[in-house]
């Protein structure tokens, strides 16, 4: 009943406000034709293009590269890849999407002969985590990397327990990269952890004097990603992932890593960059 209450005053809202759309899906465990994820995407899919139609043209070119789009057994792949367009090409500010009742969709173990891998994937990151959301979601970040299943056993068995070890042992990983790419990495966690708000991409190049190398912009956006356990961008802004990655690299081990001539010789290089470009283009 709450789902149905958010939901009819969303349509009020959607109603008053073009700008916006909504999709939602309810589950039912007795009709296997809403029980599933396959089902959920196909009725989301199709709200989405009842209000915005152009979105259609989506769903319209897969179809006719693959008539069989539906009754074949990659039809999950394809609404995924279908829907994943749709949402990012939507002319609409806000797109609103609910599902309620996921406890009663079918379950099935994604791996049959895996299940014991799965048992013991979760069993490694609940012992390891310290009740820690933040370090789960580091490890799989690292995980997705993995392609065979005896790498990802073993990337679990030696993942440090804790924060603080895990922020050692990616640190460490940095430090072992070849000269250019270790020393554009610290120049920029250098730069981020002293910057007083998130800095734009832009912003960024310029500070660590990327601008003038060919490809500056590209190279700066590979080093984000090479300390992706720290970092990440959201709105071509650049943050630190998590408070206690700004702790880290500002105190004791990270910091000595990061800032080997101390946090003043950073804010000067910053501001020397900065009146340098400043001087360029007024």
């Amino acid at each position: 009943m709450l789902m149905i209450g958010i939901i009819n005053e969303l349509l009020r809202q959607v109603q008053s406000q073009p700008s916006q759309s909504i999709a939602y899906f309810l589950c039912q465990a007795t009709d296997p034709r809403l029980n599933n994820a396959t089902g959920i995407l196909r009725s989301l899919i199709y709200l989405l293009v009842r209000q915005q139609p152009h979105l259609i043209t989506h769903l319209r070119e897969r179809y006719d590269t693959d008539p069989e789009l539906f009754e074949s057994g990659n039809t999950i792949y394809s609404l995924s890849t279908i829907f994943d367009k749709m949402v990012q090409s939507s002319t609409r500010a806000t797109i609103f999407l609910l599902i309620d009742g996921l406890d009663e969709c079918e379950k099935k173990k994604p791996f049959q002969k895996k299940g014991t891998v799965l048992e013991q994937v979760k069993e490694q990151l609940r012992q390891k985590s310290d009740g820690t959301f933040l370090w789960v979601s580091l490890v799989i970040q690292e995980m997705q990397n993995c392609q065979l299943l005896s790498e990802m056993v073993d990337l679990l068995e030696k993942a440090p327990r804790g924060l603080t070890l895990f922020y050692n042992r990616m640190l460490l990983q940095i430090q072992r990269l070849e000269r250019l790419k270790r020393e554009s990495c610290m120049l920029v966690l250098s730069v981020v952890t002293l910057g007083y708000r998130p800095l734009h991409l832009h912003e960024l190049c310029l500070l660590v004097g990327m601008p003038k190398q060919q490809h500056g912009f590209d190279d700066l956006e590979n080093i984000i990603a090479i300390c992706g356990s720290f970092l990440t961008i959201r709105d071509d802004h650049v943050y630190l992932g998590h408070q206690s990655a700004k702790d880290y690299l500002s105190d004791n081990k990270g910091s000595a890593a990061v800032f080997p001539a101390g946090h003043i010789t950073v804010h000067h290089r910053i501001y020397q960059e900065s009146l340098q470009n400043l001087s360029t283009r007024l």
